[in-house]
């Protein structure tokens, strides 16, 4: 009977699996096409198609006899690329999902979140090319691009956690400075899961959390203070993050080691101000400081980014001053040469003027500053 597999024949089934796995690509592509609206489409079509094919053409191959390899080897390969389109179905899947409950929930704040990954992506060697999708926390699934956006979230004000997502993407991916085959964080990552492995998830979100505050500034530290952290568990660790004291200390040494004119000793007293307030309130112990091994961490950390990104550093605290004055009064920012980091920075500064509160007006006026500036990424440009 036509099309009916052999089983004495040598390799047949090897090539029905690959049929399936091939069927299975090609939905997969064609089911990026109904990605809505275009604009989401076209960030991550391209890169993902080209991924997708390029897998596909290897498993063809296999089903064409033009591996030419041995069969052991050819079952070998055939594992090889499931795993690696498993990834990518994984993503597809997260975007498809992403794109339409966007729709349905009015964009859910993910429009700037994008935004803002895109402005801190043009600044580093490995470009983002996806967008950001809602869940009930963020977080970024490392076998995909997909950053998730916490629902329901605080709007305007959970936007510097997206750099800290971003930093899990964009750590692994640094080259070093003198053999581009080395990659020192995800050699330090290994290096580290070997030696102690409870410790490998907490330099993945330590170096996050440097990452992040060297990126966005101080509104990362503030918005991790005032908002984010739990004061109740301020000196306790736990599997995947280290305690909040900890997590602090890494922010405050970023934030010293970047200062460079920017002047954040005051924003930095008002962060170990606020937290000392709610530990006090919450009756555990608040006291900030590094400990080992997060102080070696920090160093590390700190050396790579600005050996192999200096012009990610955020370096406009000072110039947000006067746009903090007019987010947080009577007068209307105009839309002038600000990026989002800016009016971030900004819109966090006016905050912390009303000591801590959230007054919906300065996230509205921030959000209108963010939407009218367009934000696009062509504004932004690394330094020659």
């Amino acid at each position: 009977m036509a099309g009916e597999v052999v089983l004495n024949e040598a390799g047949a089934l090897l090539r029905t699996r690959a049929a399936t796995l091939i069927r299975e690509t090609v939905a997969a592509i064609d089911a990026l096409d109904e990605i809505e609206p275009e604009a989401l489409r076209a960030r991550v079509q391209v890169r993902l198609v080209a991924d997708l094919e390029g897998r596909l053409r290897e498993v063809r191959k296999l089903v064409d006899g033009q591996a030419d390899v041995p069969l052991d080897r050819a079952w070998s390969d055939l594992s090889y690329h499931r795993v690696r389109l498993n990834d990518l179905f994984e993503e597809t899947l997260a975007l498809m999902e992403g794109a339409a409950l966007r729709r349905s929930w009015q964009d859910g704040g993910c429009r700037l979140a994008d935004r803002l990954a895109d402005e801190i992506s043009v600044l580093t060697p490995e470009k983002w090319n996806a967008f950001t999708v809602l869940d009930t926390e963020e977080f970024y699934a490392g076998s995909t691009r997909v950053i998730r956006v916490r629902f329901p979230g605080d709007g305007f004000w959970d936007l510097p956690i997206v750099a800290h997502e971003f930093g899990h993407f964009a750590g692994p991916k640094i080259i070093d400075i003198e053999d581009e085959s080395v990659h020192p964080l995800a050699e330090k990552l290994k290096e580290v899961g070997e030696e102690t492995p409870a410790h490998w998830p907490w330099l993945h979100e330590s170096f996050a959390d440097i990452f992040a505050t060297y990126a966005v500034g101080p509104a990362y530290g503030l918005v991790c203070a005032l908002d984010r952290f739990d004061p109740a568990a301020a000196d306790q660790d736990n599997d995947t993050h280290p305690a909040p004291n900890t997590r602090l200390a890494l922010i405050l040494g970023t934030l010293a080691v970047c200062d460079d004119g920017q002047n954040y000793g005051r924003v930095m007293e008002k962060i170990r101000a606020v937290w000392a307030v709610q530990t006090g309130e919450a009756g555990s112990e608040g006291k900030i400081e590094l400990r080992e091994p997060f102080d070696q961490w920090l160093d590390f950390s700190l050396r790579l980014l600005r050996d192999r990104l200096p012009s990610a550093m955020y370096k406009g605290w000072v110039r947000t001053a006067d746009l903090s004055r007019l987010l947080g009064g009577d007068a209307r920012a105009e839309a002038t040469d600000w990026s989002l980091r800016d009016i971030v920075n900004a819109a966090w500064r006016a905050r912390i003027r009303e000591n801590g509160d959230a007054p919906g007006w300065i996230a509205q006026r921030a959000c209108a500053l963010a939407e009218s500036r367009l934000l696009e990424v062509r504004h932004v440009r690394a330094p020659r």
